[in-house]
């Protein structure tokens, strides 16, 4: 059985721990990695073992490892994830439209399903079920 790779963290325990207390959920879990490499023994350095400790996939171990010795912690401080910002599908105006149609008891709309087709017959927009329920919350 070969040897789990040796990696020597430069940055102290205190500079990680600070990253950690920084950053968002991906790079928290990275900088929790490099604390382990940090004051762990090498004999529990394999990324099993890591895995199991850190609760991510073996290749995330993998992959983090790598970043680091190729190019150092600001590689691993970096969420380079798709996504983010969206623009709403509603405007202010159709938004408020659905608001006061909600707070109306009399407005006969029993559930999300009815909801979406009065959003696509009354303001002619195309949503998904579960856009217009996580919306609607």
């Amino acid at each position: 059985m070969a040897l789990p790779k040796q990696i020597i963290i430069k940055e102290d325990l205190l500079t990680l721990k600070t990253h950690a207390k920084n950053g968002n959920d991906l790079i928290k879990k990275r900088m929790r990695l490099l604390i382990e490499l940090k004051k762990g023994k090498p004999n529990e350095h394999s990324k099993r073992a890591l895995s199991e400790k850190l609760g991510v996939n073996h290749n995330s171990i993998v992959k983090w490892r790598n970043l680091y010795l190729s190019n150092g912690i600001e590689s691993l401080l970096k969420d380079g994830r798709k996504g983010g910002y969206r623009p709403s599908i509603l405007t202010k105006e159709e938004h408020e439209k659905i608001k006061i149609l909600l707070n109306n008891k009399n407005n006969g709309i029993v559930g999300y399903t009815e909801l979406l087709n009065w959003v696509g017959k009354e303001l002619k927009k195309d949503m998904k079920y579960i856009t217009l329920v996580k919306y609607a919350e």
